[in-house]
């Protein structure tokens, strides 16, 4: 039994479900109610003093740009499925709170604590009493989501009889060039399993890799990423991963988000399903029914959503973006991106590296040199890459992040 037995998941989902309805009605998702589908992904934390479950961030969507619209500038959200929304928000709530520690003398923040060694002065980490549970509304794409089709969602009721035909659940998500290709055979043979793939779709392929990979990606080397390293050097990582959706394997959640790395790696992770419907989930033999373009990104030191639509911050139209496409003015460009784009959360970085004292030991102003500052991170990665044969981090994935900031 888990040590953590005691947590009330079903309240955690309630929580974000409950915040999730409350947020949809500030903004203009509410004329879609019904009409469309959508991914939600939250983090909350769980305070194991107080037995306390807090939101503190939440995100939606299911769209990826393909490589032709790739943005090179940092200024649009390319990847826009719930899962890395969600994580790129909660990137933004650390920084925030890191931004507090280091201007406010007397601030203290209920999740970080400072490192109180003189050596490691400005170093922050996660507090060990706070326990992270990160809420999906649907298995993540890619090789989490292949697994056995039951003719009922109950996995208590007795299996299929012998003579029906099997079949698996199947993702858009496509085989990594370099790896055996999916057989696309009827029934059980139509995936291969344990691969690594790109994000669906059905116009341009994209270069993000799937879901299920990047959060494999994230136990071993943690939520935080690798600028906010240079601050926290030890891996802030989800404790449980909660599916509501009853189409749901947990052999092939584990398979996909832990087998697949090292053996031996320092974490547990706990994968647990709680069956309570999304009110705007994917419905079953509803195929008429398009996902919902917008998405929605929050944490708890927001007042108010913001919505994306395409990379971009809701209301950035085509007008706007086509005027500004020829021209260097990167305050009017900044005015119609995401807070969490690249380029938004590298100036809130180095708002923490003057803050902390750092900026006179960084000579570099590029984005992707900074990125390779964070030393434990970058070796951390370099390892595991030797179990990541088939990830794509080619010069097409390097060059757009190689772009200046200031």
């Amino acid at each position: 039994m888990s040590v953590f037995s005691n947590i009330d998941f079903n309240a955690a989902v309630d929580r974000v479900f409950d915040a999730y309805t409350k947020l949809i009605h500030l903004g203009s998702t509410k004329s879609k109610l019904g009409e469309q589908w959508t991914h939600l992904a939250a983090i909350c934390s769980f305070s194991v003093d107080r037995g306390e479950i807090t939101l503190l961030c939440m995100a939606t969507g299911t769209k990826c740009l393909g490589a032709k619209d790739i943005d090179h500038h940092g200024f649009r959200v390319n990847d826009s499925h719930a899962e890395v929304l969600c994580r790129r928000v909660f990137i933004k709530f650390l920084m925030d709170e890191i931004d507090k520690m280091l201007s406010q003398d007397d601030y203290e923040s209920a999740y970080l604590i400072k490192c109180t060694v003189p050596a490691m002065q400005n170093i922050f980490e996660w507090r060990s009493n706070q326990k992270l549970i990160m809420v999906l509304t649907h298995t993540p794409c890619g090789d989490a989501s292949i697994f056995q089709k039951l003719d009922s969602p109950n996995n208590d009721d007795p299996p299929p009889c012998k003579t029906s035909k099997k079949d698996i659940n199947r993702t858009g998500a496509r085989s990594v060039i370099g790896q055996a290709a999916d057989p696309c055979l009827p029934g059980a043979d139509y995936h291969c399993v344990g691969s690594f793939r790109t994000k669906p779709g059905r116009g341009d392929p994209t270069l993000s890799m799937s879901c299920s990979d990047k959060m494999a990606k994230w136990q071993i080397l943690g939520l935080q990423g690798s600028l906010l390293s240079h601050f926290i050097t030890t891996p802030i990582r989800a404790n449980f991963i909660v599916v509501t959706s009853e189409h749901y394997s947990e052999d092939s959640m584990k398979r996909a988000l832990c087998y697949r790395n090292p053996a031996g790696s320092d974490y547990k992770l706990e994968i647990v399903n709680v069956r309570v419907k999304f009110v705007h989930g994917k419905p079953v033999n509803r195929d008429n029914l398009r996902p919902n373009p917008i998405s929605l990104v929050w944490n708890k030191n927001m007042q108010r959503p913001e919505y994306l639509v395409n990379g971009y911050r809701q209301g950035a139209n085509i007008k706007k973006l086509s005027f500004l496409a020829g021209r260097s003015d990167e305050k009017a460009q900044l005015a119609l991106c995401s807070c969490v784009c690249r380029r938004k959360l590298s100036d809130k970085y180095l708002t923490l590296l003057e803050k902390s004292e750092e900026m006179t030991k960084i000579e570099s102003s590029n984005y992707l040199h900074f990125k390779m500052k964070a030393e434990w991170y970058r070796e951390k990665w370099r390892a595991l890459r030797t179990f990541y044969k088939y990830w794509i981090a080619d010069e097409r994935k390097l060059s757009v992040q190689n772009f200046p900031i200031k």
